[in-house]
């Protein structure tokens, strides 16, 4: 099992953190002032999350933290433990439960969740691990359950190599 990360855990004291620090100034993200993102608002039309389970998959350094610390029970997942680190102090933490795991294989039960959202997070370095993903979203998700999702574009990479 993973280990799980929350506010008063030690995980989440600052160390470690030289490349989750500078995360978010460096990259170009979909939740910078500029860009017009969607999900916030796809988010707050979610019926009754007070009686929902929200996973967030590659949580990144926390700036969903706030929307989905409003569910009944939230869950936020990265590879990284310094992301985590940086994630867990974001507004809306101590309602999240911030765990380490590889999103193919997540340590969650079968149809356990109402809503999963990856924001540029499900990018694989082969069409199988992407399967893989992808099969596990659709394990985890309860009949009726959704994905919503921000997927980079990053066929020219992969083609080109640039």
């Amino acid at each position: 099992m993973s280990p799980v990360f929350n506010r008063r855990a030690s995980f989440c004291r600052p160390r470690g953190l030289h490349r989750a620090a500078d995360y978010d100034a460096e990259v170009i993200s979909p939740f910078h002032p500029d860009v017009d993102n969607p999900l916030e608002d796809w988010l707050a039309r979610v019926p009754d999350p007070g009686k929902k389970t929200v996973v967030e998959l590659g949580c990144g350094t926390g700036p969903l933290v706030p929307s989905i610390g409003r569910f009944r029970r939230a869950l936020a997942f990265d590879f990284s433990a310094a992301m985590l680190e940086a994630a867990c102090r974001r507004p809306g933490a101590p309602h999240v439960d911030f765990l380490r795991a590889d999103l193919r294989a997540l340590p969650l039960g079968a149809a356990s969740v109402d809503l999963a959202v990856a924001v540029n997070s499900i990018l694989l370095p082969s069409e199988s691990a992407l399967a893989a993903v992808f099969a596990e979203i659709r394990r985890i998700l309860r009949p009726g359950g959704a994905l919503i999702g921000i997927f980079p574009a990053m066929d020219a990479l992969h083609y080109y190599g640039h």
